[in-house]
């Protein structure tokens, strides 16, 4: 390599800016997947419990008008 060759300094150090920028923006990708899958989950736990929730009311509900029909 020619130290006065400055050419070619500046293309293998244009390499490397290029692949560090693919890096970072391959892991911001990464980071906004994984963030959305995060949230995906949060929101179907959220989901279930509401679920549940009202399942319980329901049978809470079903179980008094049971009671009062039969003490009629």
């Amino acid at each position: 390599k020619d130290p006065d060759d400055i050419e070619a300094d500046f293309y293998f150090d244009r390499e490397k800016i290029v692949e560090a920028l693919l890096v970072r923006k391959v892991a911001e990708a990464l980071s906004v997947r994984d963030e959305a899958a995060a949230e995906s989950v949060r929101d179907e736990a959220l989901r279930a419990r509401r679920t549940t929730i009202i399942s319980v009311v329901a049978l809470v509900v079903s179980v008094v008008a049971l009671l009062v029909s039969i003490l009629k």
